[in-house]
């Protein structure tokens, strides 16, 4: 599961909402998904928990939507794995299809 959809659920489940209805643009603490600022500190710990990382106090008001919390995670260094996996797969069906004449 790619980190954005990681993120999209986190927020679905958390504030039961179904997964389609989170968009990039979908504020996580306003009357888009119907949140208070406890129920955003609670999303915020169980993104510290799912991720084993720590979200400075200063930084809690930049995650506002999943694009913003997905950019401050990647920011972290989280995800960077999937996409290095990507690109090795990437490269290793392009290799296997060079060797078969495809």
């Amino acid at each position: 599961m790619s980190l954005n959809e990681t993120v999209k659920t986190i927020i679905a489940d958390h504030f039961g909402r179904s997964v389609d209805d989170i968009k990039d643009d979908t504020q996580v603490i306003d009357e888009d998904v119907g949140t208070d600022s406890l129920e955003y500190m609670e999303f915020l710990m169980a993104l510290e928990e799912e991720f084993g990382v720590h979200i400075p106090d200063d930084d809690m008001g930049r995650l506002t939507t999943l694009a913003e919390t997905v950019k401050y995670l990647r920011g972290m260094g989280i995800g960077h794995e999937e996409e290095k996996d990507e690109k090795v797969l990437s490269r290793a069906v392009a290799r296997e299809y060079s060797v078969c004449g495809w």
